[in-house]
């Protein structure tokens, strides 16, 4: 693995980097920006559909004064083998319980999650499930579930965005009705091209099992009422994927945790903004006793 040497363009100042060896015998990169001041305080910070470790950097770098924040690299995304792909269903679901027994191993035992779009889909589905122990949940622009009526793509079989993105709606489709029925053979055929931060030609081709295994399997059983952990969500105004008002309404059927629209901010903007940073910090300080000395910039 030559993750050492990805060519995408990324600050380096305050973060570690170290592997987290998985069941499988594998290992996952992990990116963690630790803070100066004392805390075990720690966000573990999820990727969407891509890597996107520029924007997610800066987030992590402005949250890092009161909150320790470690990013993995999914698996698919980072290996050199089985790039764009995952070995079974489910698979996410171990390796982020992995990262976290990691982390905590570590003497973070204070653990907060976040996610990023897609990444929100991957934390629905630890909420879900009850599968790790949280002090809370937080999404930034979420895309929790392809069924929800949420998103400005809804009605085309293909979708693109300036032809980096290309996800195959209609082949997903077929091939989620073929399992439903049983038949699991082409569960590897790549049904999505993202950008990718770590290779030459800069695309990434997805499979379907690797996409299905972000989200939880019936949306109609999202149950976020039953939370015992809190909850945020942030999303722009000038989201490109999700319909902020639509978002909005939704969630507040959902639970009555707090979802804020983030004014003229798009999908990826909002990471780095000042009210997304202003926004998490107090959610944050709602949970744990930050030194009020040290704040966020």
């Amino acid at each position: 693995m030559q993750f050492l040497d990805m060519k995408v363009k990324i600050m380096t100042e305050n973060r570690d980097f170290f592997y987290v060896k998985m069941r499988d015998g594998k290992s996952l990169p992990v990116f963690a920006y630790k803070s100066p001041h004392k805390t075990n305080a720690t966000v573990i910070l999820i990727h969407g559909i891509t890597a996107e470790q520029n924007a997610l950097q800066q987030l992590a770098q402005r949250l890092q004064p009161n909150v320790n924040v470690f990013i993995p690299i999914l698996r698919g995304y980072g290996d050199q083998d089985g790039r764009g792909d995952i070995s079974y269903f489910g698979q996410y679901d171990h390796d982020l319980i992995d990262v976290a027994k990691s982390v905590n191993n570590q003497g973070y035992d204070r653990i907060f999650w976040a996610g990023h779009s897609m990444g929100c889909a991957n934390l629905l589905r630890l909420l879900e499930n009850n599968l790790v122990k949280s002090e809370g949940f937080l999404f930034l622009s979420p895309f929790f579930h392809p069924s929800l009526k949420l998103y400005k793509y809804q009605g085309r079989q293909e979708t693109k965005q300036e032809d980096l993105y290309k996800l195959k709606l209609f082949k997903i489709i077929s091939l989620a009705t073929l399992m439903k029925v049983g038949v699991y053979s082409w569960t590897n055929s790549k049904v999505a091209i993202v950008p990718d931060e770590f290779t030459e030609n800069n695309s990434l081709h997805l499979s379907f099992r690797l996409l299905l295994s972000r989200f939880i399997e019936n949306a109609k059983q999202i149950h976020l009422s039953k939370a015992n952990a809190p909850l945020l969500t942030l999303i722009g105004s000038n989201d490109e994927v999700t319909d902020a008002s639509k978002l909005q309404a939704w969630w507040e059927k959902q639970t009555s945790h707090q979802c804020t629209i983030v004014q003229d901010e798009d999908h990826n903007t909002i990471l780095h903004c000042d009210e997304t940073i202003r926004n998490i910090t107090n959610w944050l300080k709602k949970s744990i006793q930050l030194d009020h000395k040290h704040t966020v910039t």
